[in-house]
């Protein structure tokens, strides 16, 4: 059993979005009346499927369970697709009610640490579902159980290796419309630095010299 279906429909998305024509906030007919595009701003960026996605994928998190076979061959599937429609509408809205709630703190916080939050509940539900606690008391030991250890891996492991890593191979900074220099360059030791003045013109003339 993998996960493949998931990982699929999130690169045709990509794919989809990457061909759309105009960037986020673009319009291409600007030429219509202000009003007509803002009253089919929603329609254009699925925002009436994107609230029915976000409705769907909180009733699948109450009625799927880890140990059901329903969960692997359905529900995952459904929440794939359900998260494809919420974040397509995410990629090409400007605004919108579902924005600003998907924008507020707390979940922006949780997409931090949305990796631990996904490696760690699955062998937590294991281990809880074991234990017959009865439902409510099976999901708020399932939820918080998994809470404290994404938080406990963040700052105890994620954050110090993100730190090394970024002190051992630090990121370089591009700017891609930056100009070219035109002024001339040695290569020394694989690493391009700038060649002191005249030195190119006067090993043109050493060369010109030389038998």
């Amino acid at each position: 059993m993998t996960h493949a279906d998931g990982l699929l429909i999130g690169c045709l998305v990509a794919v989809l979005l990457g061909g759309r024509g105009p960037a986020r906030g673009e319009h291409v007919a600007d030429a219509q009346p202000a009003s007509v595009r803002q009253a089919s701003a929603p329609l254009k960026s699925g925002q009436p499927a994107a609230w029915a996605a976000g409705a769907l994928l909180a009733g699948l998190m109450i009625v799927s369970r880890v140990d059901s076979g329903w969960t692997y061959t359905v529900c995952l599937t459904v929440a794939g697709l359900s998260t494809a429609v919420l974040l397509r509408h995410l990629a090409v809205a400007d605004d919108g009610a579902l924005v600003r709630l998907l924008s507020v703190g707390p979940l922006v916080a949780i997409g931090r640490v949305s990796y631990g939050l996904y490696l760690f509940h699955v062998p937590v539900f294991h281990l809880v579902g074991s234990m017959k606690l009865g439902y409510g008391a099976t999901i708020a030991v399932e939820y918080s159980a998994s809470a404290a250890l994404t938080v406990l891996s963040w700052y105890l492991v994620e954050q110090p290796v993100q730190r090394w890593v970024h002190r051992r191979w630090p990121r370089q900074h591009i700017t891609l419309d930056e100009p070219p220099s035109r002024e001339p360059q040695q290569l020394v030791c694989g690493a391009r630095r700038r060649a002191p003045s005249g030195a190119v013109t006067s090993g043109v003339a050493a060369e010109s010299e030389a038998p």
